[in-house]
């Protein structure tokens, strides 16, 4: 730089001379005022939108294309359909009985027992004891995300067994298992096994209320005849005190002896009057009838004596008791006579009233993996990954927004 430059920069540009051209004047030296941007008006460039793109959609696009495409296992599912049925309506077809009102209550209930017994802890550990639950799905040939971990707890085990078998009630007595495995084979072992775990489970259930019954049954038997002995005992005690078998019958029999003499006694009287209308009263015939009526007048006042013997206060009130020991023990020969008829009826709905498991459909055998469905979850990792990306557009649109407003 030289000092002819430094002092044009020092020294103020001259003046045009009044009334010269504007060609004549000489270019402006001062620059046009510079007006500051508006924070926010610049634009991000279209690369930087290709990255967030790329890294907000493409990204999990691209791992879920690798993961359901190259790394998932296949899973196999199998079906089964179940039903509670019970022999007490062995008349009824399957379809009557599913529509009759009258056992929805009971039917739902013992669906619903089934149902929650398949979902269960005990059925997880009776099924891993008979098949190996825990070895068939923790085989180091299913993926990662899907098996399970070969030192899982019961806890995270059953939360598997419970995404592994599913159970849906329609809402009309009727189960669907769906089991999902690895292999055909092993989805059919751990429907069939659940299906005979729960089978074993209804007879059991069925068994043990058969059993509350009969036990019942034969309680109240048992009972009815400690009644009928007490009973029995107390009758007996009374005869041995009066010293008479039947009370009640010995004073039918007195009055009955009584009631013969005094017919028997009528008739002598009746012959006496015709004979003294016909002889005198000295001969033998007289004579001899008036002995007879002396005896029978003499047979009914020692009868009548016996009669109002017996019905003295004491004899009343062996009488009395008596009676209400013969009462008890005709109603304990009622109530055992009841006791065993209900024995019987418990014996005969032991035998014919039984619930039971009946897989109308068993488990099937798949021949394809129809899970996972892949080019479906890939699609819906891509819809859900771009919907997240414009949606997280417009949020920070709308937060610029505000920010320049």
């Amino acid at each position: 730089m030289n000092a002819t430059a430094v002092a044009r920069r020092g020294t103020p540009p001259a003046a045009a001379k009044p009334g010269a051209p504007p060609a004549e004047r000489g270019p402006s030296k001062v620059a046009p005022p510079i007006r500051p941007s508006a924070p926010g008006r610049r634009r991000r460039p279209k690369s930087q939108w290709g990255i967030l793109l790329a890294a907000v959609v493409g990204a999990p696009t691209l791992l879920a294309a690798l993961y359901f495409g190259l790394i998932a296992s296949p899973l196999y599912i199998s079906e089964a359909s179940v039903t509670i049925r019970s022999s007490k309506a062995q008349g009824v077809s399957l379809f009557e009985g599913l529509i009759n009102p009258n056992d929805v209550t009971v039917g739902n209930t013992e669906t619903q027992l089934v149902a929650d017994y398949l979902r269960s802890r005990d059925l997880m550990e009776r099924v891993d004891r008979e098949i190996n639950f825990r070895e068939r799905f923790t085989s180091y040939k299913a993926d990662f995300f899907s098996r399970l971990e070969p030192g899982a707890s019961k806890e995270q085990m059953h939360s598997f067994f419970k995404d592994t078998l599913r159970v849906t009630d329609d809402g009309a007595g009727l189960l669907t298992l769906t089991v999902r495995a690895f292999t055909p084979d092993d989805a059919v072992a751990v429907a069939s096994s659940a299906i005979g775990a729960a089978e074993q489970m209804v007879n059991r259930l069925s068994e043990v209320a058969q059993e509350d019954a009969l036990r019942a049954a034969l309680a109240e038997v048992e009972r009815g005849e400690e009644r009928m002995i007490r009973a029995a005992n107390e009758v007996t005690a009374y005869q041995k005190a009066s010293g008479d078998i039947d009370p009640r019958r010995s004073a039918d029999a007195v009055l009955g002896v009584i009631a013969g003499l005094e017919a028997e006694l009528a008739t002598s009287r009746v012959a006496m009057a015709s004979l003294r209308s016909n002889f005198r009263a000295d001969t033998p015939q007289v004579n001899s009838l008036n002995s007879k009526i002396a005896a029978l007048e003499r047979q009914i006042a020692v009868e009548r004596r016996r009669l109002a013997d017996s019905n003295s206060e004491t004899l009343t009130e062996d009488l009395r008791g008596f009676n209400a020991a013969r009462l008890q023990l005709e109603l304990a020969e009622a109530g055992y006579k009841s006791a065993l008829a209900s024995l019987e009826a418990a014996r005969a709905s032991a035998q014919n009233d039984r619930s039971y498991l009946v897989a109308y459909a068993p488990p099937s055998l798949p021949d394809v993996a129809v899970e996972p469905k892949r080019m479906y979850k890939i699609a819906t990792a891509f819809v859900v990954s771009l919907l997240a990306f414009g949606v997280g557009s417009l949020i920070v649109g709308a937060v610029r927004e505000h920010a320049r407003a």
